[in-house]
């Protein structure tokens, strides 16, 4: 009879832990698979579009005209915030990653 009731107890104490980590909103696993996706979204959009950090050439051609190319200043726009939202997804996805691990 005693070990019935030790079973029945323990049974009931486990379903009532895996009750209490189950009821996150998001689990650990999750957290951390979204995070690797981030951040892997985030390198591949660096290697397109390359670092932020570099010299604007404000639509000069370095040709020997004296022209600006507007085309050319707004691709450099477009590359910079390409950038920086990729590097900022890298931060996240890392983030995310080191949160999973305190969940």
């Amino acid at each position: 009879m005693q070990k019935g009731l030790l079973q029945n107890d323990l049974a009931a104490q486990t379903q009532r832990y895996s009750f209490e980590t189950n009821d996150n909103c998001m689990s650990a696993q999750a957290l951390n698979t979204i995070g690797i996706l981030i951040a892997l979204i985030g390198v591949i959009t660096l290697f397109r579009y390359g670092m932020p950090f570099k010299i604007k050439t404000g639509g000069v051609t370095y040709i020997i005209t004296d022209a600006i190319d507007e085309d050319e200043k707004r691709l450099e726009a477009r590359y910079a915030v390409y950038g920086y939202l990729a590097l900022a997804a890298v931060i996240a996805g890392t983030a995310m990653q080191i949160a999973s691990i305190w969940i």
